[in-house]
């Protein structure tokens, strides 16, 4: 469950039977805890985008500067399909506003950013920046071949930039690998995982999360994850922050899985 107050209204992202439902919650006084059934169909909506078979989880809610309610998800058409990112957006009302993307959402898959191989994606978090611009955030997992010919898969970060129109401005993902000194070589982490994403005053946008390294006696070593992106001509890393926009922190002892920044 993932809620967000606004002007005396809760509204709590709900996932129920691989279906998301938004309550809108009063908190005036006299009516606290009870729900708006001025919203949508009696103060909820429940939502499949007419899936044939539904696979939707809701993780995440944010509210533009228009009152307008942005919801990030993740979904599969059926049980075959890959999982992607999924981004709603619905009017005061609880209408879903069909001038967003071209129907009222946005499907996007990262296997393009993992050189064709198919993907999974799954939304963590949700901002949207001062100018409207919509920052998503998740992780996604691919298949592919390492260079001795064996099968593999990892988990990497993921973050999806959308327009206030819902039109895709870019895509990328994070690994957190490290360079061997002594091997001379760039290993990849094992796994990179985003649950947090939030922005600064400066319009940057900060993941957060964690990153699973593999280590030579392969056991497995869990840090404490940020990636920050600015935008100049296009979004990417910021590389004044951490090593070339990432940065890890290690506590000895200590296992992070991280929840929000």
């Amino acid at each position: 469950m993932r809620e967000i107050c606004l002007k005396n209204t809760l509204y709590l992202c709900v996932f129920i039977l691989s279906t998301f439902f938004i309550y809108p919650l009063q908190a005036n006084a006299g009516s606290l805890g009870t729900i708006n059934t001025d919203f949508a169909d009696d103060g909820i909506v429940l939502e499949d985008f007419d899936y044939e078979k539904v696979y939707l989880w809701g993780q995440s809610i944010a509210i533009d500067s228009d009152g307008r309610i942005v919801v990030a998800t993740y979904g599969r058409e059926d049980s075959d399909a890959d999982y992607d990112f999924i981004i709603a957006r619905y009017d005061t009302d609880g209408e879903l506003d069909e001038s967003f993307s071209d129907n009222g959402y946005k499907s996007v898959n990262f296997s393009e950013e993992k050189d064709g191989d198919d993907s999974s994606d799954y939304v963590s978090s949700i901002t949207i920046l001062e100018d409207g611009t919509i920052a998503v955030a998740g992780h996604t997992y691919h298949k592919y071949e390492n260079d001795d010919g064996y099968d593999m898969n990892s988990m990497d970060m993921a973050i999806l930039f959308l327009d206030e129109d819902g039109d895709e401005i870019s895509k990328h993902t994070v690994n957190f690998g490290f360079f061997d000194d002594a091997a001379d070589t760039y290993d990849e982490a094992y796994d990179d995982y985003a649950f947090s994403v939030t922005h600064d005053t400066e319009g940057r946008v900060i993941l957060g999360g964690y990153t699973k390294q593999l280590q030579d006696d392969y056991s497995q070593k869990y840090l404490f994850a940020l990636a920050r992106f600015e935008f100049g001509s296009e979004w990417q890393l910021d590389e004044d922050f951490g090593t070339d926009g990432i940065d890890t922190i290690e506590l000895s002892g200590i296992t992070f899985h991280m929840g929000s920044v």
